[in-house]
C-alpha cells in the first residue's frame, strides 16, 4: 500500500506521528504533500514573514524528506475549500490508498480537515489523523466535574501530574522510506516567488536540525537563569524556539524530552528555570484545549461572553499610533517598533503593548490580534488569541478587568535602565534612565528641537474610563 502524509503545521521528520506512521504502515511507500493556501491564510493574518518563513522550511525539509527517499509535492489550493478536490487528485495520480495527517485545532481548520476526510473515505480511502502540536491531547485530562479547563493554575497542576505518570515519549525519525535516495527537491514558482521577505535572523533558524541545535544550546547554557531573565525584554533570557514550534519544525515533546532528560527526569521538583520553561510549555496545551472545548474563541468571540458587550472606541489615528511605535509611551512604542521591524516580540512587552491597546486606548482587542497575526513570524492563532483575551480581561483566566497595567511602571520593573527602550526608540538614547519611566519627567528632560510625541492618554483617566465600559457592559448583560 502507498499512502500520502498531508503536512501543514508539522514540518519536520522526528516525532512526527502522522509521517512516522504512513512509513511504517506503507510497504509500497510514501509521498508527502503540502497544499500552498496563501488567500487562506491572508483571511487569517497571515503576513508575508510568516510566508517566507514557512516556505524557507519547506524548502529544508523537502530536502529533509527526499534523503530518505520521500518526494515533496507542493501544490496550490488557494483557499481551504480547495483541499478536498486537491488531495483527492493527488490520491488518484499516485494510486495511494491511505491518507494520513496530523490534526490542527483552530475552527475552520478542524473544518477543512473534516470535509476532506468524508470526502476521500467516500472513495474508499483509509484515512489516519493524529494528535501532535500538543503533549497531552486536547480532552486528555478533564476538571472534577469532567468539563474543560478555563483557568490554568489547576489545569497545570492536572497536567504535570499527567505528564510525571505517562511520560509521551517521541517518536523516532522514519527509516527510509523508498531505496531511492536520489531525490531532489525544489519549491515551485508561484512558492518561490514569495520567499523574499526577510525575517530576524536571532529568533528564527530555519529547518529541524537548527532549531534541535537552537533547543540544546537553550537548555544547556541558558534555561537555568530562565525564570529570572525571561520577562527581561532587554536580556536574551528566552529560547527563541516559538517560530519553530508554531509551524511544527520542533515538536514540543521533543523540547518536553530533552528538558526533563537535562532535569534529572523530573517534572517538578527540579530546577527552577527548566521548571520555569517547563511550564510554558503546557500553557501550549492549555490553549489548545480551549480551541476544541470553546470554538467560539476561533470565531472572533470572547471567551467570556458578556464582554462582548464592551463598547470600544472607533479612533484610526489612535490605532495607528499604536501599530507604528507612536504613542508617547516609550516601552510600547519600543515593543511595536520591535514587531514591525524584527517579527518577533518578547511576551512581557506583548503582554503591555496589548493591555495599553485594550485598556489606556480602549480599542477593540481583535485589532490588535489581527496586526499581531500580520506582523509576526512565530503567529500562532492560540496562543496569539489566548494573550490577547488575557489582556483584554475577556478570555480564559483572564486578568481581571480592573487590573490594568501601567505601562509605565512596568517599563519600571522590568527595563530599568531603559537599555530595551533605547534599543527601538534611539530619540530617546539621551534621556536619563530616571526620567525615562515618568511621564511628566520624560517631557521636561527631551532636548529641543528632538521629535518624540506625548502620550495619546493619560494612565489614570484611561484606566477610570476602560474600568466603566466593562462594568457597563456586564451591568448590559445582567438578567
Amino acid at each position: 500500500m502507498k499512502s500520502l502524509v498531508w503536512l501543514r503545521s508539522d514540518l519536520r521528520l522526528e516525532d512526527n506521528p502522522a509521517l512516522f506512521h504512513a512509513c511504517r504502515d506503507s510497504a509500497s511507500g510514501v509521498i508527502a504533500v503540502f497544499l500552498f493556501s496563501p488567500d487562506q491564510w491572508g483571511r487569517h493574518d497571515w503576513g508575508p514573514r510568516k510566508t517566507a518563513y514557512v516556505l524557507r522550511n519547506l524548502d529544508s525539509l523537502g530536502r529533509d524528506l527526499a534523503a530518505i527517499g520521500i518526494p515533496l509535492l507542493v501544490e496550490e489550493a488557494p483557499l481551504f475549500s480547495d483541499s478536498p478536490k486537491a488531495l483527492q487528485k493527488i490520491l488518484e495520480l499516485h494510486c495511494c490508498k491511505a491518507l494520513y495527517f496530523n490534526r490542527e485545532y483552530e475552527f475552520n481548520e478542524a473544518a477543512r480537515d473534516e470535509q476532506v476526510t468524508n470526502r476521500v473515505l467516500d472513495r474508499g480511502i483509509a484515512v489516519r489523523a493524529f494528535d501532535d502540536q500538543v503533549i497531552l491531547a486536547p480532552g486528555t485530562i478533564r476538571t472534577q466535574k469532567g468539563g474543560a479547563y478555563s483557568v490554568f493554575t489547576p489545569f497545570w497542576r492536572n497536567w504535570s501530574q499527567h505528564v510525571d505518570e505517562q511520560l509521551p515519549a517521541p517518536l523516532p525519525k522514519p527509516l527510509a522510506a523508498s531505496t531511492d535516495t536520489s531525490l531532489e527537491f525544489r519549491l515551485p514558482e508561484f512558492a518561490r516567488s514569495r520567499r523574499p521577505v526577510e525575517c530576524s535572523k536571532v529568533h528564527f533558524t530555519v529547518g529541524e536540525r537548527a532549531a534541535k541545535e537552537q533547543l540544546n544550546s537553550f537548555l544547556t547554557q541558558s534555561a537555568s537563569d530562565y525564570h529570572r531573565l525571561r520577562d527581561d525584554p532587554a536580556a536574551n533570557g528566552t529560547s527563541g524556539l516559538s517560530a519553530a514550534l508554531a509551524l511544527g519544525v520542533l515538536s514540543p515533546r521533543t523540547c518536553l524530552d530533552r528538558a526533563i532528560e537535562l532535569d534529572d527526569g523530573l517534572i517538578l521538583g527540579g530546577q527552577e528555570g527548566i521548571q520555569a520553561w517547563i511550564r510554558q510549555l503546557a500553557w501550549r496545551d492549555f490553549y489548545r484545549q480551549v480551541l476544541v472545548s470553546f470554538s467560539r474563541v476561533s470565531r472572533g468571540r470572547s471567551f467570556i461572553e458578556w464582554t462582548d458587550q464592551v463598547e470600544w472606541r472607533d479612533n484610526e489615528e489612535d490605532l495607528d499610533a499604536w501599530r507604528n511605535g507612536q504613542t508617547g509611551v516609550p516601552l510600547v512604542d519600543a515593543g511595536m517598533r520591535q514587531l514591525r521591524q524584527t517579527g518577533w516580540l518578547h511576551n512581557r512587552v506583548r503582554m503591555v503593548t496589548a493591555m495599553y491597546l485594550s485598556k489606556d486606548l480602549l480599542l477593540d482587542w481583535r485589532q490588535g490580534e489581527a496586526h499581531f497575526m500580520r506582523q509576526l513570524v512565530d503567529g500562532d492563532f492560540a496562543n496569539n488569541n489566548g494573550g490577547w483575551q488575557w489582556s483584554a480581561s475577556t478570555g480564559v483566566d483572564a486578568a481581571p478587568y480592573f487590573r490594568i497595567m501601567n505601562p509605565w511602571t512596568q517599563a519600571s520593573r522590568f527595563d530599568p535602565k531603559g537599555e530595551y527602550i533605547r534599543t527601538w526608540v534611539p530619540e530617546l538614547r539621551e534621556v536619563d534612565s530616571s526620567n525615562l519611566h515618568d511621564p511628566r519627567k520624560l517631557r521636561e528632560s527631551i532636548p529641543a528641537g528632538l521629535e518624540y510625541p506625548e502620550p495619546l492618554v493619560d494612565h489614570r483617566s484611561a484606566r477610570i474610563r476602560a474600568v466603566a465600559a466593562f462594568e457597563k457592559a456586564k451591568q448590559l448583560s445582567t438578567p
